[in-house]
This record gives C-alpha cells, structure tokens and sequence, in this order.
C-alpha cells in the first residue's frame, strides 16, 4: 500500500533533521551570540542548489535560526519566521550545505547562534 504524501514528507523531515543534527546534544549554555564572540563566523562556501521549477513561482524571505558549530558546519536549522511557507524545506535544505570559519572566543572556536534570511525573488 503506498504511504501518502503528509506521512512522506513527514518521515523525509524526520530523516532530514536526524542527519543535520537537529536533535543534537548542544545545550543553551554552551551556544554564543554574535554580541559574545570576538570574530563572528565568516562564510565559505553560500552556494544554493537551484530552485527546482515547482517553486519558481513562490516570493518571499524565510528567516532560519542556525547554529554554527565549532567546525564551521550548519547544525539545528530551524525557521524564524517565513512569508512563503511554501519554500520553507528548500530553505532548510539550502542553509544545511553551507560552510563557515567558525566564529571565536578567546582564541578558540565556539557555537554561535544566528538568524539568517533566505530571498526569493
């Protein structure tokens, strides 16, 4: 019997957030903020897949909460706030490839939490 689309996506979702990290071990206490750090994270790699055809016609700004660990790698996306729902999981997908220079504290890498926007135009 084939599974419906809601409980597919929803099981993909799961899939998704298991292989971020989204359920990580990484407690409030040990996350910073921009304010908390002396150099804050620095971009390598921002590179987003193309907008598959289905969502061309969607416009708006999706806002993720993400944390930057202290290997530079996306872990715990979460949307913010987002005007267009519709390109809420390819926002997700898009901020999870990204790469960063970990943001420091005293000389040593350290998880910063940030709020980024996502543009569709």
């Amino acid at each position: 019997m084939p599974v419906s689309k809601p409980i597919a996506r929803v099981f993909s979702l799961l899939c998704v957030m298991l292989c971020l990290g989204v359920f990580s071990s990484l407690s409030a206490e040990d996350l910073f903020y921009l304010k908390d750090v002396d150099t804050p994270p620095k971009p390598i790699n921002q590179e987003n897949p193309p907008i598959p055809d289905y969502l061309n016609k969607y416009k708006g700004t999706v806002r993720i909460r993400i944390v930057i660990n202290e290997e530079g790698k996306v872990i715990t996306p979460s949307i913010h706030e987002s005007t267009v729902a519709e390109m809420d999981e390819f926002a997700l997908f898009c901020v999870s490839q990204w790469r960063f220079m970990p943001a420091l504290k005293d000389g040593k890498a350290v998880p910063v939490a940030v709020v980024v926007p996502i543009r569709f135009k």
